[in-house]
């Protein structure tokens, strides 16, 4: 990766041909998944997850030290 980054390729604007990436085998299962886990919503059901009423959160003090 950072003999790549100082390329001509690498310095252009919107670059291409990215190395792949390379991890040790104990960072396998940390590896980022491709897929999307998460579904997405719809415009409407954005706006009424906005629209429901929220609470106010209130902070209390740390009690004072005797």
């Amino acid at each position: 990766m950072l003999i790549w980054q100082k390329t001509e390729d690498a310095t252009k604007r919107h670059p291409r041909d990215y190395p792949e990436l390379w991890l040790p085998d104990f960072m396998e299962k940390f590896k980022p998944k491709k897929e999307a886990e998460a579904e997405a919503h719809d415009l409407d059901e954005i706006k009424a997850i906005l629209s429901r009423p929220r609470q106010n959160v209130t902070v209390k003090p740390n009690e004072q030290e005797s």
